[in-house]
């Protein structure tokens, strides 16, 4: 069910009398059962079999990262969750409010609207006229990330895709790596391994290290999570299943990066993690395209300077310039 939660959109194939209708739809999942929602026309299709199929592409596999001249290696890296079963409509009237109310928190988090209650007379008329199905199946899932191949093509083709580059190869890598379970040599240190995106869920263990940081004194934990959660690049360090280093940068993929919360925990400095670390950031395929990378420092700059950066000093005619905002809430500005 996480993937129909994920993308939010599926494919929905009706055995009808006169043969298969296919439809994109949203998907709510409720309570641990598939929803779906639509217009009374639809009625029809209660009581008929019928697929709901969800997939995620996670890497095209070029043929050239196992064979230098066959095409046959060529691939596709992907999950998949089907459910087969039954549409079943939902009459009930405060099953039918839930699932909606569900569906509202899922598309409109934000709120904005009064609560989907059977109890209130406002929703009355709209509760009888919309169409609520549910699928009753088991739901299967699919993964297809190379698990099966040999260490050393396991090795080539991951390292493969990442230089190979691509937008949003970081996180689709990353989840093929952790859903194959088995990390590649080359992301990993003594006692632990290297994330080539940290995944958003774990955003509140990237913002402990950097919280009492100088840089973010000033800044509160929902603004640095939303930063990190906002990052070009993000990477991370983990051992025993732990994020104990993050880094973060804002890249344009030519012109421009920027490094920023760069963080190791305080009792692994030494190890040379912090090296690791950024030259895991500066190999990301939208730095490293980058004709200059940036970042400010109080304190480490001997550590950059051994990573090859050097001390800037805008030229004299330039002046920066900087526009401070007051956030208001979401969405808006004060």
């Amino acid at each position: 069910m996480e993937l129909f939660e994920k993308l939010g959109l599926a494919q929905l194939c009706v055995m009808r009398e006169d043969g298969p209708v296919v439809r994109p739809v949203h998907p709510i999942v409720h309570g641990g059962g598939v929803y779906l929602h639509g217009r009374r026309g639809h009625a029809d299709w209660a009581g008929r079999p019928a697929v709901l199929v969800a997939q995620e592409v996670l890497a095209v596999v070029p043929s050239w990262l196992r064979h230098p001249e066959r095409a046959c290696p060529a691939t596709t890296w992907f999950r998949s969750t089907e459910v087969r079963g039954t549409l079943v409509e939902v009459v009930e009237p405060a099953e039918k409010a839930a699932v909606l109310q569900s569906m509202m928190e899922r598309w409109q988090p934000e709120g904005g609207y009064r609560p989907l209650s059977a109890e209130d007379p406002m929703y009355a008329g709209p509760l009888q006229g919309v169409l609520v199905l549910r699928l009753d199946g088991e739901p299967t899932t699919r993964v297809k990330v190379g698990g099966n191949l040999a260490a050393p093509d396991w090795e080539r083709v991951t390292r493969g895709l990442w230089e190979r580059g691509g937008n949003g190869v970081d996180g689709r890598l990353q989840l093929a790596i952790d859903l194959a379970g088995r990390t590649p040599g080359w992301l990993t240190f003594p006692g632990g391994r290297a994330l080539l995106r940290v995944p958003d869920a774990r955003v509140g263990e990237a913002v402990a290290l950097v919280r009492d940081r100088y840089w973010n004194t000033m800044w509160s934990d929902a603004t640095v999570a939303a930063a990190h959660l906002g990052s070009t690049a993000w990477v991370g360090l983990e051992r025993d299943g732990e994020l104990v280093a993050t880094a973060r940068a804002v890249a344009d993929g030519g012109k421009l990066a920027y490094v920023m919360d760069v963080a190791v925990r305080d009792d692994l400095h030494g190890e040379g993690l912090g090296r690791r670390l950024i030259g895991l950031l500066e190999s990301h395929p939208a730095v490293r395209g980058c004709a200059w990378i940036g970042l400010h420092t109080r304190g480490a700059q001997g550590f950059y300077r051994r990573l090859g950066y050097a001390d800037f000093t805008p030229p004299p005619d330039r002046v920066e310039l900087r526009r401070y905002r007051t956030l208001a809430g979401p969405g808006t500005l004060g």
